[in-house]
């Protein structure tokens, strides 16, 4: 892909553009278009044309509608930049808020769902802690009917060796 060179000549209302490709062409054009800037519309012993007049009033209410325009779209710009900061401040003042009431919800949900936690908890807890003292409560009565089996076999033993001496 070869880069083509442009070469810009001002001119009188537009500009002229030039691309090399063929440059004996663009060189011919270049010099005429050159030649044309340099040769004003009229000598300096010469009044001003009467069409060169016209352009230069034409000029000026261009420029006069130019400056109304430009004023124009700054004072437009300058409300539309207005409009835009008021709307981002209440997008934000509203997301802000919308934020916020997610965040208390989500705050009562989890206290909710952590107070409930903690009941079942200490259901739970409860419930461990009487299985356990009614476990250690049979345990002692399981110790004691040990030891009374333990005496009564000691009695029947002693009965048996005193039937058994006898």
């Amino acid at each position: 892909m070869a880069l083509k060179k442009l070469k810009v000549i001002p001119k009188e209302g537009y500009l002229l553009l030039l691309d090399f490709d063929d440059e004996d062409d663009d060189i011919k054009v270049s010099e005429e278009a050159l030649s044309e800037v340099k040769s004003p519309a009229f000598d300096k012993n010469e009044n001003i044309s009467p069409q060169a007049e016209a352009d230069e009033d034409m000029g000026d209410e261009v420029d006069s509608m130019l400056d109304k325009s430009e004023d124009d779209i700054y004072k437009t710009l300058h409300i539309k930049r207005k409009w835009m900061e008021t709307y981002v401040k209440e997008s934000f003042k509203g997301s802000n808020q919308k934020l916020e009431r997610f965040c208390k919800t989500n705050e009562r949900e989890r206290k909710n769902i952590n107070n409930k936690f903690c009941e079942q908890y200490i259901t739970t807890f409860q419930k461990s802690d009487m299985d356990v003292q009614k476990f250690n409560e049979e345990k002692n009565s399981c110790q004691k009917e040990q030891q009374a089996l333990k005496l009564s076999k000691c009695s029947q033993n002693q009965t048996l060796e005193a039937v058994k001496d006898a």
